[in-house]
């Protein structure tokens, strides 16, 4: 049902890692089970599966092992922003990824990436519950390929997501070009764009093909610069190659940027 639903939504079907994320996003706590059953639990893993939930039409943010989001080294971060839709509703994210293949002997994980949900001035690490709630302090998890956070009903305002590659040691993308790598789907659920102050650019240089532009920039928003050769064009371009960033400053080479007009813009993703 879930495969059919994304061909019939999104045109394609979900990756193995997109399926887990979005069903366990959706699941339901199993209440009588324990006074101190706390989310995931061997009781009830992360719940029941409520199909009801999972196709109820609530806006949802979706990456599914986007190229743009692939990690190749340790350290890298992918950062989401927006906010919260409707306060009658709860507020979940959930991450998973497809790990590479693991060993015989010891453990059998491989690469490592960690969920941050930041929201109303709280931080919340993936996995880190008390009863079906995430809850503030404890540590990111270093063992499970799926991660949530899972806040109730209420829960209101701006938040941003991120997704930091902790270690990545293996090979979690095979056949294309990377040895080291690795992917990822991502759920949002109860997600809308957050209203970011358009950035206002101060400063553009050029010197040969390297063009940087100099902006106003909001916390935990994305940038990407764009162009075109004239205000008549239909649409903007990426620039080549497409730069994206958080800092105030982005510098790139573009191959148009000797044409006798160029026009850019920095959009906010």
């Amino acid at each position: 049902m879930l495969r059919q639903y994304f061909i019939n939504h999104f045109s394609s079907p979900p990756s193995p890692a997109m399926t887990k994320a979005y069903l366990m996003n959706s699941t339901r706590y199993l209440t009588g089970l324990s006074a101190n059953d706390n989310l995931w639990s061997n009781n009830q893993g992360m719940g029941g599966i409520n199909l009801g939930m999972a196709f109820d039409g609530t806006p949802r943010r979706l990456r599914d092992q986007n190229q743009a989001d692939l990690f190749t080294a340790s350290g890298q971060i992918r950062v989401f922003s927006g906010r919260v839709a409707d306060t009658s509703k709860p507020f979940r994210v959930t991450l998973a990824w497809t790990d590479a293949p693991g060993s015989t002997v010891g453990a059998a994980y491989n690469n490592n990436l960690d969920l941050t949900v930041t929201i109303g001035g709280n931080t919340y690490f993936g996995n880190v519950f008390r009863g079906a709630y995430s809850i503030t302090g404890g540590s990111a998890d270093p063992v499970n390929n799926v991660e949530s956070v899972f806040l109730p009903v209420g829960t209101t305002g701006d938040f941003v997501v991120s997704i930091t590659a902790a270690n990545i040691n293996s090979d979690g993308v095979p056949n294309n070009d990377q040895s080291l790598d690795q992917d990822f789907a991502l759920v949002i659920y109860n997600s809308q764009a957050a209203a970011i102050t358009p950035p206002r650019i101060s400063q553009v240089s050029l010197v040969g093909h390297s063009i940087t532009v100099q902006f106003d920039s909001v916390s935990g928003a994305t940038y990407t610069l764009q162009s075109k050769n004239s205000l008549l064009d239909s649409s903007w371009v990426s620039c080549s190659p497409r730069t994206s960033g958080t800092d105030a400053t982005i510098s790139l080479v573009d191959t148009n940027a000797l044409a006798p007009t160029r026009f850019y813009r920095v959009i906010c993703e």
